[in-house]
């Protein structure tokens, strides 16, 4: 009996310890296959075609005899299964650099509020927002943008994408590529968070049906 006391209340004493405690945690949302994509623009924005089945997302600006072309990436994020935003500690937009220009130049935007995003990247959602740039000094390799606030708001207004554009300069050899959905190396929003703590009265009524079922244990034992 003494041992079964003495059980519970080490347990008791450790849900007390416990009530409260919190752990970071995260969520990752790759994007799909419909999600990413891009456009080349012969002669200018007027739209020649769209792919979504290629290995790379391509950002970039060539010019020649043969007229100009401009490559423009786009992807889109399903928010559906994003945390709370009240729980939610950062957010970053994650993509795999392939390659780069040796003059490399460009910027990536955010389209907050997008009501008529539907997942697919063939709408052409230019960003209005800045929120990163890729240089000749980005590493080649996953790199990271902050895109905490943006992406919060729209979940705090019930947005269901989170659409990005990625663009190069006006100028030759200045663009990059990432890697799209198809390349086994999507990119991903990853959200760090803070789940809700178990509050410390469910601690201690576990704490008790757990020294119950030792209490009738070791009676069991004993009347054996």
């Amino acid at each position: 009996m003494k041992r079964t006391f003495l059980f519970i209340l080490i347990m008791a004493a450790y849900c007390f310890a416990a009530s409260g405690t919190t752990f970071a945690d995260t969520y990752k949302i790759e994007v799909q296959n419909i999600g990413d994509g891009y456009y080349n623009w012969y002669s200018g924005p007027g739209g020649d075609y769209f792919t979504d089945n290629s290995n790379f997302i391509f950002a970039d600006y060539t010019s020649s005899y043969l007229g100009s072309n401009e490559r423009t990436g786009y992807t889109q994020y399903s928010l559906a299964g994003a945390p709370d935003p009240s729980l939610i500690d950062s957010i970053t937009l994650n993509i795999n650099l392939e390659a780069k220009d040796p003059y490399c130049y460009g910027w990536i935007r955010y389209l907050p509020n997008a009501a008529t995003a539907n997942g697919h990247a063939s709408q052409r959602l230019d960003g209005t927002q800045a929120v990163g740039t890729i240089s000749t000094s980005s590493p080649i390799g996953w790199v990271s943008f902050d895109v905490t606030d943006l992406i919060k708001t729209d979940l705090e207004n019930g947005l269901s994408w989170a659409p990005f554009s990625f663009h190069g300069t006006h100028s030759n050899y200045a663009g990059y590529r990432f890697s799209s959905a198809e390349s086994g190396n999507a990119s991903y929003l990853e959200f760090n968070y803070t789940p809700v703590p178990i509050p410390g009265a469910l601690w201690l009524l576990g704490s008790g049906l757990v020294g119950l079922v030792g209490l009738r244990k070791w009676q069991e034992s004993v009347d054996e």
